[in-house]
């Protein structure tokens, strides 16, 4: 029985797999540790091998491999006097090269707050459960030794048997009269 189950679920995964392949692969297109993306999804002026970081602030090519429209008399008027350009246009013709800043590869990342958030509530699920472990399943440990009857029947026990005849219960007992000195 377990053995038959087993083999349909191993069908039905590797039967998955292959439709999901076949369907995706043809025109899939993969990037440098980037998400898939289909080739029908992705723009054709850009340089699918861009790559920059930090290690290589200057990439061997440009971010864009053919201007258009507004791109393209960008790149003539670059040519000319740079100071007839707006902040804007040498905006656009900067972020045509290159695909980031510096100043925005070096700016961190806020992973680090999902990471702490995560880490929060695992915490907070383990200070429940040891709570609840605390609580219902191992109750809390009474204390004989606090216990009234327990205190005189101890004391009784070391009277008995001269236990401290020095400075304990047993020098402060007068054994002829059974009572307290």
């Amino acid at each position: 029985m377990a053995s038959s189950l087993l083999r349909v679920a191993l069908h039905r995964v590797v039967s998955h797999r292959s439709v999901h392949l076949t369907k995706v692969r043809p025109s899939m297109v993969i990037g440098f540790g980037g998400p898939v993306q289909l080739a029908e999804d992705r723009d054709p002026n850009l340089n699918p091998i861009f790559h920059e970081s930090l290690t290589n602030p200057i990439p061997d090519k440009p971010r864009t491999l053919k201007y258009t429209g507004d791109l393209a008399t960008l790149k003539e008027m670059e040519v000319g006097d740079w100071k007839k350009l707006s902040v804007e246009d040498q905006m656009d013709l900067y972020n045509s090269f290159f695909g980031a800043s510096i100043a925005d590869m070096c700016r961190g990342q806020d992973d680090w707050k999902s990471v702490f958030g995560a880490c929060m509530i695992f915490i907070s699920f383990g200070l429940l459960l040891h709570l609840f472990i605390h609580l219902y399943i191992n109750p809390p440990y009474v204390w004989t030794t606090l216990d009234e009857d327990w205190v005189k029947a101890s004391i009784k026990r070391q009277i008995q048997s001269h236990a401290g005849d020095i400075t304990g219960y047993s020098s402060k007992w007068d054994y002829a009269n059974n009572r307290w000195k």
